[in-house]
């Protein structure tokens, strides 16, 4: 494996720590929950600190590193925030009669 084939393959993961960083926070804003609120806010704070060292060892390497998430990402998060916002404005099923 090249120098160059090393950064490429470092850069994917920083992209994909990027993405679960972003994921995270997003989750961690729309939960109401504070105890997984403060679980999801860590583990974006963890998967940004992957990715800072991921960028270093790049820079190490003599490469540029990645500093965003991915497209794939970004709409996976879209896609995700639409399903939420459905399924907030949908009304709940009425509650399950006794004996039925």
């Amino acid at each position: 494996m090249t120098t160059e084939d090393t950064i490429a393959e470092l850069n994917g993961l920083i992209k994909t720590c990027k993405d679960a960083e972003l994921g995270y926070r997003t989750a961690a804003s729309d939960v109401r929950n504070t105890e997984l609120e403060t679980v999801f806010t860590e583990s974006a704070k963890q998967r940004g600190r992957f990715a800072r060292s991921l960028q270093t060892e790049v820079e190490r390497l003599g490469g540029y590193p990645e500093d965003s998430g991915s497209l794939t990402g970004t709409l996976l998060r879209g896609w995700m925030d639409l399903k939420y916002r459905v399924a907030a404005e949908r009304p709940s099923p009425p509650p399950a009669r006794p004996g039925r």
